[in-house]
């Protein structure tokens, strides 16, 4: 479990009863410091060997040191350790402690009282006089406020002093104080391919008398594709800030609002929005994204899928940039369907990775409340990729259709091709979504293509330093690049920088044959992305006249490497954070998408991502609604869940949830399967046991909704089957019940699902490769009474669960000392459940018997400890630190819970490191799920990578850090440190350990004690380990770092600290005499 890089380590026993055996080492009588201690050269900062995973450009950045404005420009987000060492505004969503209005008109309609109009604006006024009243006093704090929700969400969205945080937090009716959600762009064939056009021509559905909300970036109501004149200069004549008159809003677009301003971009300086009544889009995104959803078509593109729905543009975006107002575009949805009756549809192409289901969370709170008003919202999944919880909010809200992205089968867009040869076959490029709208090829161009690899003076084919390159190499040439090491924004400007007129960048052998949005900062220079083999293709060329095509000259060419329907590699898979449930739901096409082009007219262009996926599901959910316009958000979910067809090359659940979407069947499905009524699919999350066995049963209702076209009854015949699509490791038996159910237009039936676990036999592997995820589908065939049903005639729906099995210890024994030539403290460890038991140690420096009221669980310090950890070859000693939390996050993201340590090395009092945990994965082409321990140097302000996250398991309480002893100016004549941790919730609440000391060179436990066997530690009900171990205490270290007891750990303990746990606290009393042998207790 644990592969040692580190020198031999000490000792302990395990016996069944597992009997751990200490004893005293007096300062007289310790033998050798611990091997490899000491004995290094120390190594500067600038010298630090970073891991492999760190990207070049942060590796070379945390060695030179960043100043702390430098690394949260980088990282997107204020650590909660540098708060009060940077003087800077943070952008905060404080929480007011009422429900919100929507919720408060949700459960009166529920009641059966349902809130008249005068109620309901009552309600609304109450809550906005509380909130002033509030704003009163944060504002005397420091507090800017930007914008008021009092519908789907009770709460400001404020600039605040990061000092002054906690102070806001603790004001009467505040409920937190938590970071703003800070959301991104998540950037034909397609609507024939979902059905969309069958319900046209077959059943007359084009949207008419629906109304979508598109939450993005405005939308270009001048092209003709949105019900606009389809003259380019008309859009260049419009003046974004100011409505001209008859301009808006149109037939097409009946509504809108700009909440963001031109300049607005709540990642960088101008984060105080300019709103105004004109949501003419100035980015692009939006436009495309609408035309998808709602477009009537032109003479360039295809009609979207809902081309008769009416449009409301909310852009809650500037030119560029990210946003935090997409509470605000939901507020605003929401009282418009409140007072009139519309929007139905909500499309919310943008997010933000890592989304956790937390009820607080304020897009998941406002996005829930939406629905409950009866609003149908859809939102995408994110473009993070493979990557185990990264599905981003606010699809993973629970009632939200969160949509991942498939292919289509095809590729429309420009091309670049070979007139000199040919027999090459065109190739599509992807336009870029560089700030300002730079980069794209706004004319063709014709002229040499040249792999960079082949440069004088190159090492590779990235283009991520011209060093050695000699000036004008690529002058008047269209450079080849690979992707990879450094942003696209960078190897565009490399290239234009030597003289290139054009790049083309492709993806690299980990991106295969994927698009990618390229996006970043303004370029100089036009620049296209193309797929793998398409790269390669064009770099056996390299030296011939290539010519690339400009953005709305494009060509639709079969795609003979990827079939349709498959899932894009880009698409964030789950399940959703905070409680492991199912996300996404559903897929549709999003890869290579050709839509409204911004400020072309009739143009087009190709774009790919989620943002693409979700309008194609909005739209769907708008042509539904017109079949079934009495139908809930929930009924209109569940149509398109339960019709949803395999993908061609992975139907994994957490990747595509209940697969591509069907528009045909969705709108006329005779019966909906639903499990729970928000997220609508089985979910039973994480499965925390340690018997042998456990039986899963969950209830799906079966409700017959009558067709279109016929009220005939329906029955549910015995075709009602399980079908496991996952790794079936431990899955025993699988059954629903009953078997068949005739159902009246109307009547529902219960199922009853049952899953058998051999608990022994489950996957589980607590190294963190990936979520041991299980899931599956559960099909219910239909038909007629009387008739042979057709197999076709079918819904499904999917389930979902990951199995966690643990063990529980028992600790007894005497943990006293007094002799310390003689005695030995030995304590029995029994074990049950239903794996091994994996063992580690630490002196624990805290143990506490709950957790602190006031944060949350998941950050509450249950147990604390320090060790030294041996030596590395490349950074020197380690020192190891073990958190324990009273609660699992789903992930150790500081996003959940962050952990700052204080330390004072040089013993005056001041502290003159903070180490503090940080995803790689918020660091731009950094690998997700992978963690670093950031160091905050308080004598220079300057930061650097402190140490390394050895342990982190999915759904575990326990965390463990390696830090680099030279990285923290200790070694051999300096090895001793005061520490301190700070733990920090996702809402601000935070909690401190006591102080404690540790001498890396003389640790309370000694090293290599020549004792066997060695590690690992294993013992289990079926093969206990009876060997001896014996662990030493050194007599003088016990003495000065006071540790409370012994933090024994077991990585397969329960991570919820309730039926056992991961950490387990051993008190030992040593009592000890000096020399003038007066009796002394250390507790």
């Amino acid at each position: 479990m644990r592969p040692r890089t580190v020198n031999t380590r000490r000792t302990l026993l395990i016996v069944i009863a597992l009997a751990l055996l200490l004893s005293l080492l007096p300062a007289g009588l310790l033998a050798q410091a611990p091997e490899g201690a000491g004995g290094l050269t120390p190594v500067s900062a600038g010298g630090r060997t970073l891991p492999a995973n760190v990207p070049q450009e942060l590796q070379d950045a945390l060695r030179a040191g960043m100043t702390p404005e430098e690394f949260v420009d980088l990282l997107g987000y204020t650590p909660r350790a540098l708060q009060d060492v940077m003087d800077r505004e943070v952008l905060v969503i404080i929480q007011m402690d009422r429900e919100p209005a929507a919720r408060a008109y949700a459960a009166a309609r529920v009641s059966g009282e349902p809130m008249a109009q005068d109620a309901l604006d009552g309600y609304r006024r109450a809550l906005d006089g509380e909130q002033t009243e509030m704003m009163a006093r944060a504002s005397a704090l420091g507090a800017r406020e930007i914008s008021r929700y009092n519908t789907v969400y009770n709460g400001v969205q404020a600039l605040v002093p990061a000092r002054a945080i906690s102070e806001i937090a603790s004001l009467p009716g505040v409920i937190s104080v938590r970071r703003a959600p800070i959301h991104t762009p998540t950037l034909a064939t397609s609507v024939p391919l979902i059905g969309a056009e069958a319900l046209d021509t077959g059943l007359g559905l084009r949207g008419e008398g629906l109304v979508i909300a598109v939450i993005d970036t405005g939308i270009d109501y001048n092209h003709a594709a949105l019900g606009g004149s389809g003259d380019p200069a008309d859009y260049a004549a419009n003046n974004p800030a100011i409505i001209e008159p008859g301009t808006f809003p149109t037939a097409k677009v009946i509504g809108g609002y700009d909440f963001a301003g031109s300049d607005y971009n709540a990642g960088g300086t101008a984060v105080i929005p300019q709103p105004d009544r004109d949501p003419l889009d100035e980015n692009g995104h939006g436009s495309h994204v609408s035309s998808t959803a709602a477009g009537a078509g032109s003479t360039s593109i295809g009609e979207g899928v809902a081309p008769d729905a009416q449009l409301i543009a909310y852009k809650v975006f500037g030119r560029s940039g990210s946003t935090s107002l997409v509470v605000d575009a939901l507020e605003m949805a929401t009282i418009s369907y409140l007072m009139y009756g519309y929007p139905h549809v909500i499309n919310m192409s943008l997010g933000s990775p890592f989304g956790a289901a937390d009820p607080l969370d304020a897009d998941v709170a406002a996005s829930d409340a939406a629905s409950a008003a009866g609003i149908v919202v859809v939102a995408s999944a994110g473009n993070e990729g493979d990557v185990t919880y990264i599905t981003g909010s606010p699809g993973v809200a629970s009632s939200a259709i969160a949509v991942a992205a498939t292919t289509t089968g095809s590729i429309t867009g420009p091309t670049v091709s070979l007139p000199g040869t040919p027999a090459f076959s065109p190739v599509v490029y992807q336009p870029p979504a560089f700030e300002g709208g730079t980069g794209q090829f706004a004319s063709a161009v014709n002229a040499p293509l040249t792999n960079v690899a082949g440069l004088s003076g190159a090492s590779d084919n990235l283009m991520c330093t011209t060093n050695n390159i000699p000036v004008g190499s690529l002058t008047g040439q269209v450079a080849l690049i690979s992707r990879g090491s450094c942003d696209f924004f960078m190897k565009v400007h490399n290239a234009a920088s030597l003289g290139a007129v054009g790049a083309l960048i492709y993806n690299n052998a980990a991106g295969g044959e994927e698009f990618i949005n390229m996006s970043g900062a303004m370029v100089s220079i036009p620049a296209g992305f193309l797929r793998h083999s398409d790269g390669l293709a064009l770099v056996a060329h390299s030296g011939q006249m290539g010519l690339v095509s400009d953005i709305h000259t494009v060509q639709t060419v079969l795609d003979e490497v990827i079939p349709e329907d498959s899932v894009a590699s880009f698409s964030s898979a789950g399940p959703r954070g905070y409680d492991s449930m199912l996300k996404p739901d559903i897929a549709a096409p999003g890869v290579g998408i050709f839509a409204a082009d911004m400020g072309a007219g009739e143009g087009g262009v190709s774009m790919g991502g989620t943002s693409m996926a979700a309008p194609h599901v909005a739209g769907v959910a708008a042509l539904v609604l017109q079949a079934h316009p009495e139908w809930t958000p929930e009924m209109v979910k569940a149509a398109i869940m339960n019709t949803g067809v395999d993908v061609a090359d992975d139907n994994r659940a957490p990747r595509v949830g209940a697969g591509r979407v069907d528009a045909l069947h969705a709108a006329t499905t005779p019966i909906i399967a639903v499990a729970d009524e928000s997220l609508v699919s089985l979910n039973w999350g994480v499965v925390y046991s340690k018997e042998s066995s456990e039986t899963l049963s969950g209830e799906i209702t079966v409700t017959s909704v009558a067709p279109i076209t016929s009220t005939s009854s329906l029955m549910v015949v015995s075709d009602v089957a399980l079908a496991l699509l996952s790794l079936a490791d431990g899955v025993d038996d699988m059954r629903v019940s009953p078997a068949t159910a005739e159902l009246d237009p109307g009547e529902s039936a219960t199922f009853t699902v049952e899953i058998d676990l051999d608990m022994t036999a489950v996957a589980n592997d607590v190294n963190r490769t990936a979520l041991e995820s299980y899931f599956g589908s559960v099909s219910f065939a239909y038909g007629q009474a009387g008739t042979v049903f057709d197999p076709d005639g079918a819904i499904r729906l999917p389930f979902h669960f990951a199995p966690r099995p643990y063990n529980s210890l028992a600790l007894t024994g005497d943990g006293e000392i007094v002799d310390p030539l003689t005695d030995w403290a030995t304590i029995d460890i029994s074990q049950t459940g239903s794996t091994i038991s994996d063992l580690w140690a630490y002196p624990a420096l805290q143990a506490t018997d709950q957790a602190s009221a006031g944060i949350q669980a998941s950050a509450s310090i249950r147990a604390l400890g320090m060790d030294y950890a041996g030596a590395d070859p490349n950074y020197g000693d380690l020192i190891g630190v073990a958190i324990n939390t009273w609660e699992p996050p789903h992930v150790p993201q500081p996003s959940v819970a962050e952990f700052d340590l204080y330390l004072d090395v040089d013993d005056d009092g001041v502290w003159d490191f903070i180490d503090f945990n940080v995803d790689l994965g918020w660091f731009d082409d950094a690998p997700d799920n992978v963690w670093l321990v950031a160091q905050y140097e308080t004598a220079t302000g300057m930061i650097y990578q402190g140490g390394f996250v050895y342990y982190a398991d999915f759904n575990s309480s326990l965390l463990e850090w390696w830090l680099p002893a030279v990285w923290h100016g200790l070694d051999s004549d300096a090895s001793a440190l005061t520490y301190q941790m700070v733990s920090w919730d996702r809402y601000g609440a935070y909690e401190a350990s006591p102080v404690g000391y540790f001498d890396y060179m003389t640790p309370p436990l000694v090293w290599n004690y020549a004792t066997s066997p060695a590690y690992p530690w294993l013992v289990s009900p079926t093969s206990p380990d009876t060997s001896a171990y014996t662990w030493p205490i050194d007599v003088a270290a016990y003495n000065r770092a006071e540790p409370a007891g012994l933090m024994i750990l077991d990585y397969y303990g329960d991570p919820r600290n309730q039926d056992g746990a991961q950490a387990y606290f051993a008190p030992i009393d040593v009592v000890y005499r000096y020399f003038n042998w007066m009796p002394f207790v250390m507790k």
